[in-house]
């Protein structure tokens, strides 16, 4: 892969243009990697509201009715609820993997099962999560989805 960089003082915002020979999992990859470092959720933060991008999300979790967003060393929350960030984010590799969680995709390290029909995802910056049998398939046809593409 060839990245390169033109500064053109004529354009009044960024343009990103991916020159492939035939779509591939890494075309979409990086697709959705540039998509999701543009998309931002608004988030608390000591009093105040910080807007946090996508890309740099590990997971949702929903507790007591809040939604807290996890980052790699911080977590805030969102007033934004669990199932709406899941619809919203969905197309840039986000996928519920239990009731209350929703999982960047792109922070999975790896994943092994569990008895009971569960499995334990591991994430970049090693924290682990549980994926629960109702979310089995989600996750199994998002990481199928990634592999064939």
């Amino acid at each position: 892969m060839k990245i390169r960089l033109e500064q053109d003082s004529s354009l009044a915002d960024i343009e990103v243009v991916i020159k492939y020979a035939k779509p591939c999992a890494e075309v979409n990859k990086l697709t959705a990697l540039f998509k999701s470092a543009t998309t931002n959720i608004k988030c608390a933060s000591d009093g105040g509201e910080r807007l946090v991008a996508a890309s740099d999300i590990f997971y949702f979790e929903s507790v007591d009715k809040r939604t807290f967003v996890y980052m790699e060393r911080s977590v805030y929350r969102t007033d934004a609820p669990l199932y709406r960030l899941c619809e919203e984010l969905e197309p840039l590799g986000f996928v519920q993997i239990n009731k209350a969680c929703v999982l960047n995709i792109n922070m999975l390290v790896s994943i092994k099962r569990l008895p009971g029909s569960r499995m334990e995802a591991t994430l970049r910056n090693g924290e682990r999560l549980y994926v629960t049998r109702r979310y089995l398939d989600g996750i199994k046809r998002e990481l199928k989805r990634g592999a064939r593409e």
